[in-house]
């Protein structure tokens, strides 16, 4: 009888550990080094890497000048939500929407992390996936 008791204790244990792993609640930012595209509606498409850290600081590039326009601040994250500061200075020259900046929306689907927002008809949106933590 103690042994079906501790049998069935473990098969519980796995099954609440397997329900954690699929629960969309568990929608954090990984802390690590990304890598992806970035797109605008009816633009180019640019290559970005982004860095977040578990302290809360993000850093990142792109391989076209200001498209978009990744430098470094921090970010904090509720729900679905991702609320971006960035902290560098830019000049006037290139449209500031572009700047990775203000608050967006997220979905992680493994090392996957989809990063979005809308304005108006225009959508922003990076697709990004961990290479390293």
């Amino acid at each position: 009888m103690k042994c079906l008791l501790v049998l069935l204790l473990g098969i519980a244990a796995l099954g609440f550990s397997c329900e954690k792993d699929n629960d969309p609640s568990d929608n954090a930012i990984v802390p690590g080094r990304y890598i992806g595209t970035f797109s605008r509606s009816g633009g180019d498409t640019a290559n970005v890497i982004m860095d977040f850290s578990a302290e809360g600081y993000f850093q990142g590039s792109s391989n076209q000048p200001q498209y978009p326009a990744v430098c470094s601040g921090s970010y904090r994250t509720d729900g679905t939500s991702l609320f971006v500061t960035d902290s560098c200075s830019w000049t006037a020259n290139f449209d500031w929407t572009l700047i990775f900046s203000g608050e967006y929306q997220f979905e992680r689907q493994g090392n996957q992390l989809r990063i979005w927002r809308r304005s108006g008809t225009i959508t922003d949106e990076y697709r990004i996936g961990i290479m390293s933590r």
